[in-house]
């Protein structure tokens, strides 16, 4: 049996995410033993939620934050064995994506990949996994042979100095929804700052997630 815990949680604008999760952090006893922000790509608003090894008071804590907290008991749970139950084994193609938890269960003719939740990124339930899966089995089955390369995710690793964004004469397009937090469109203007040949453009009624929520006017949007 694991040790009772308790939640309390509130809705918050973007603009008051940080002041009411460092409200949370600092209110006194009991302290809670960790704090985090849910946000979605798609909502104007998130949730913030903090835990506690007891229960605390909600009509305290409501009138530290300004607003209503909702607190409740969380249930007696196996949790990693729920989130578990939550990933099974994915096929895309040859391929067959599973955690330690199924170990065995590959089928003779698949190439298994043993990929932990945690530990490495990607368990192939997300749609960029499971078609870079289907795209690798395609490449094998029409036996395609590329000429040159597009390396994505060292764009991730490195960063580029103010001279290399300077010495890049190649035409850019900024592109943010109009809906994005504030943060996006000051990146926005930072680049314009630097790249010698970029112009900046707002997607109407798009935030952060507009590949997913607005993709034909991205698409529209980068042909122009």
């Amino acid at each position: 049996m694991n040790p009772p815990l308790w939640k309390a949680s509130t809705r918050a604008a973007h603009e008051d995410i940080d002041r009411l999760s460092t409200l949370f952090e600092l209110t006194p006893e009991p302290a809670p033993q960790s704090v985090i922000v849910l946000t979605h790509p798609h909502e104007d608003d998130a949730v913030i939620e903090a835990y506690y090894d007891e229960a605390p008071d909600g009509a305290a804590l409501s009138a530290i934050l300004g607003q209503a907290v909702k607190v409740e008991a969380l249930p007696d749970v196996d949790w990693v064995k729920l989130s578990q139950e939550g990933l099974p084994p994915v096929r895309a193609g040859r391929f067959f994506v599973y955690g330690a938890h199924d170990k065995g269960k590959a089928p003779a003719n698949a190439i298994a990949l043993a990929i932990d939740a945690g530990v490495a990124f990607g368990t192939g339930h997300h749609e960029t996994t499971t078609g870079c899966l289907m795209a690798l089995e395609w490449l094998a089955q029409t036996r395609f042979a590329p000429r040159n390369a597009l390396d994505v995710r060292s764009s991730f690793n490195d960063t580029a100095t103010k001279e290399q964004l300077r010495a890049f004469d190649r035409p850019v397009l900024v592109a943010y929804g109009d809906r994005s937090p504030e943060i996006v469109r000051a990146i926005g203007r930072g680049l314009l700052k630097l790249l010698p040949d970029a112009r900046m453009e707002a997607l109407a009624g798009a935030n952060h997630g507009m590949l997913d929520s607005h993709p034909e006017a991205v698409a529209r949007l980068i042909a122009s």
